[in-house]
């Protein structure tokens, strides 16, 4: 029999608790390790996501709303980095929205909240404040009717121009809106047509002015209007109208200044002054008057038929002189007198 010695049985007896039970304590160690994986992969998260909104409108009715309505709603959630990298796949693949069915409303006010997660929100992601909360809605019947559409103007025409017609097309038309604001409404105005720089006729598309009202998308929205635009002709009288000659120095003139009175388009005529209409001489005297030295009278003649023939004649300084007619000269004669001719010349200053 071998005996057994003290140290030796300290030896056997650390041994034996290494080893027991090695392979629960090695299962225990990982099952640890599991649990504490899982638990930082659950471990939670805050974000935002913006959410679009689509709205079913019903057919039947109008929305009154002033403002309109949120497009899209910002919501706060919670989860797991993996939910939440979910739901914001979801989002940007359109996938997730706030879906409010209107179809079965009625007229009046109702309210819809978006404090509901939205269809397909992920279960394992948290939702917390949304906003907006919640919005409110307004409707009312839809009702149509046929109206005459007035013409808006701002502003007169520039002074020389009046307006010869105008024309409307369709000059009815077909609004469909809100019931309650189409009952009063007698007669569909444009948006101010502007007169102060219309100078010829027009041909153009005006909107309607249906300011404050609110439409349904199919009713008619602007028309054709067609304005004549004309010149008013008138008469103008123009003093100090000076007379002249080409040749300065053979000829005197008298009286040297006369009153021309004229018929045209008043834009033209206003744009005339003494500056710009002038009398002057034209065709040639015969030699035989010019030998006389005699005053001979040259008369202003509106059926005057030659060229040739010495007269006076009036003359427009103006791009649309052809459109303007003389119809008066005061005095209607004129005295012409040849100057001398052969005077010695006159010796100059300073000479010996």
């Amino acid at each position: 029999m071998i005996p057994v010695t003290e140290s030796r049985t300290k030896d056997l007896k650390a041994r034996f608790r290494l080893g027991d039970n090695l392979g629960l304590k090695t299962l225990s160690l990982g099952l640890a390790v599991l649990g504490w994986i899982l638990a930082h992969g659950e471990q939670t998260y805050q974000d935002t996501v913006v959410v679009p909104v689509d709205y079913l409108q019903p057919s039947a009715l109008v929305l009154l709303n002033d403002t309109a309505l949120p497009e899209r709603v910002v919501v706060q959630v919670s989860g797991s980095q993996g939910a939440l990298k979910a739901l914001k796949s979801q989002v940007r693949e359109g996938a997730l929205q706030y879906l409010v069915n209107l179809e079965e409303a009625e007229p009046g006010r109702t309210v819809h909240s978006f404090r509901l997660p939205p269809v397909g929100m992920p279960s394992l992601v948290t939702m917390h404040t949304v906003s907006p909360a919640e919005v409110e809605l307004h409707f009312d019947d839809l009702s149509s009717r046929t109206l005459p559409v007035q013409l808006r103007v701002r502003g007169d025409l520039p002074q020389g121009y009046i307006e010869t017609h105008r024309t409307i097309e369709p000059s009815f038309v077909t609004l469909m809106g809100a019931r309650t604001e189409l009952a009063d409404l007698h007669a569909v105005p444009t948006i101010p047509m502007r007169l102060g720089e219309m100078r010829e006729s027009t041909d153009q598309l005006l909107a309607l002015d249906l300011s404050g009202m609110h439409m349904h998308p199919d009713s008619a929205t602007a028309v054709q209007v067609t304005l004549g635009v004309a010149e008013v002709t008138g008469d103008l009288q123009i003093s100090n109208v000076p007379v002249v000659s080409s040749d300065k120095k053979r000829f005197t003139i008298a009286p040297s200044l006369c009153e021309v009175s004229l018929f045209g388009p008043l834009p033209v005529l206003a744009q005339l002054g003494a500056e710009s209409v002038r009398a002057e001489i034209v065709g040639q005297l015969s030699d035989k008057q010019i030998a006389s030295k005699e005053v001979h009278e040259l008369s202003w003649d509106p059926l005057r038929s030659s060229e040739s023939e010495a007269g006076i004649q009036i003359k427009v300084a103006h791009a649309r002189a052809g459109e303007v007619v003389v119809t008066k000269v005061v005095p209607g004669m004129f005295q012409i007198s040849i100057a001398e001719t052969g005077a010695a010349p006159e010796a100059p200053k300073g000479g010996n």
